[in-house]
């Protein structure tokens, strides 16, 4: 299969690429493909993508019984919350670079305002500038 109509597979090579620079990617089917197939966790967590482009970017999850803090809680275990963030972050560094390429988060600080019910829906929004 041709790496540059397949971006899961360019993204899983950790190799820096410009090939969709020459062959456009519509990026909200990437980031679906990517929030689908790359990471469990982001299966369960039924990302959808609302936008996309240069500016940002807007995803909206809905927050499973499986991210339970325990079995008996009704609040999500925080740590998920931070996984969607570090997410939604570097789609939006690669929307805004338009290159896939190797990333890394190196500090993510986060703090937390109020607990997210189970089976609730989250949005988040980021920008690359």
């Amino acid at each position: 299969m041709n790496s540059i109509r397949n971006p899961a597979i360019r993204l899983s090579m950790l190799e820096p690429s410009t090939a969709f620079e020459k062959d456009p990617l519509d990026w909200k089917t990437f980031a679906e493909l990517y929030f689908r197939d790359a990471h469990p966790a982001h299966a369960q967590l039924n990302m959808n993508v609302e936008d996309i482009s240069t500016l940002g970017v807007t995803v909206s999850a809905i927050l499973g019984d499986c991210f339970k803090a325990d079995n008996s809680a009704k609040h999500v275990e925080r740590g998920v919350l931070t996984l969607l963030l570090d997410s939604v972050f570097g789609l939006a560094l690669f929307a805004h670079t338009k290159e896939l390429g190797p990333i890394a988060t190196i500090n993510l600080k986060t703090e937390y305002l109020l607990p997210a019910d189970v089976g609730g829906k989250i949005s988040c929004k980021a920008s690359c500038f």
